[in-house]
């Protein structure tokens, strides 16, 4: 006699039992927190990587102390938490170093400062941050786990001298870093930042290097910085799982200090300085903004100049700005009368005025 088959109930079968409707799940109602807004969450994973000397460093204890003070250093990265504190784990620079980069930062309220970095520990040796087991496992190392419980905010920079003896071109042991660190943050609410340089030549999707792809692949926030010029820095946000990206933030650095720069007033001072070099060399010839004025070389000359004046401008950004000005009509040729009776084309924008021959 052949078997009778039955369909298993949903008690008897386990796949069954596992299974969710998601329409069925109550809401949880905790919205993400942040500590600095859309950019770094609260208790996950953040990535920042750039070239060396792009000032990932400086940014980071810069973001730290503004958080210890509970104030918003640059206005596109508002903090939005109370005070916290922090783990600053920084094996490439002397404490004394930043803490001097931090008084510089906040110039006349450097009282605050030093009141600010009492909430921020450093710990300069660099300790890794898993080891591997008798079963010859990647697991937690005792300096991780005496981070638990002590610090809201754990940075590690580079994370490349914290990894130990893991090797973060394999992506079986980047993997296994990042889910420790995963599950350190998760547990203990404790966001982390790793701060990663970029390694030259072979670049993956990470924008690191090929074997760090899990890096950015399991970072809840990647955030990436590069050069636009000596001192100034675009902060791109590259990668969030939490919600929008955010629009490119410019941080230029004048006088020791950290400042951001606001992208229409960066630009109105390039095209200023355009029209002063210009002013200063009526006899060049240049395009701007469709008003053809003749030969790229003083066209060359000109954003070189530009450059001096607003070192953190581009040279697109400049043409775009005065194009768009241009197209406004705030930028124009007007035909006038020199004194000695001979006509000329004036280039005019608002308070700027040149004349070319």
């Amino acid at each position: 006699m052949g078997a009778v088959l039955r369909e298993l109930t949903r008690e008897e079968d386990p796949f069954e039992q596992e299974a969710e409707k998601l329409g069925s799940l109550a809401p949880t109602g905790e919205p993400v927190k942040w500590f600095f807004d859309g950019w770094i969450p609260q208790g996950y994973v953040t990535l920042v990587h750039g070239k060396g000397g792009t000032g990932k460093t400086s940014l980071m204890a810069s973001l730290a102390l503004s958080a210890a003070m509970e104030e918003t250093l640059f206005p596109s990265i508002a903090f939005t938490n109370e005070y916290i504190e922090t783990a600053l784990c920084c094996a490439e620079e002397k404490s004394a170093v930043i803490q001097e980069r931090l008084i510089t930062q906040w110039g006349e309220r450097s009282g605050d400062a030093f009141k600010g970095m009492d909430r921020i520990t450093a710990y300069p040796t660099p300790h890794p941050l898993m080891v591997r087991d008798e079963y010859d496992e990647w697991v937690s190392s005792d300096f991780l786990d005496h981070m638990d419980g002590r610090y809201d905010m754990l940075i590690v920079d580079p994370l490349n001298m914290y990894k130990g003896t893991a090797k973060l071109s394999d992506e079986d042991d980047c993997t296994a870093l990042m889910n420790i660190l995963t599950e350190f943050s998760r547990d203990s609410d404790c966001t982390v930042i790793l701060v990663h340089h970029e390694t030259k030549g072979t670049q993956g999707r990470s924008g690191t290097h090929a074997g760090a792809a899990p890096l950015y692949d399991r970072a809840r926030s990647v955030i990436q910085l590069e050069e636009v010029s000596p001192g100034t820095v675009d902060v791109l946000h590259k990668k969030n799982n939490h919600g929008p990206l955010q629009p490119t933030v410019r941080i230029t650095r004048r006088d020791g200090a950290l400042h951001e720069v606001q992208p229409e007033e960066e630009a109105g001072k390039a095209v200023g300085a355009a029209l002063e070099w210009l002013q200063a060399h009526p006899d060049a010839q240049v395009t701007i903004g469709g008003l053809k004025l003749g030969r790229g070389d003083d066209a060359k000359a000109m954003l070189a100049h530009v450059k001096r004046v607003c070192p953190g401008s581009k040279n697109g950004e400049v043409s775009r700005a005065m194009t768009e000005a241009t197209k406004a009509g705030t930028l124009a040729m007007e035909q006038v009368k020199g004194s000695n009776g001979d006509t000329k084309e004036v280039l005019k924008h608002h308070d700027y005025t040149t004349s070319h021959d």
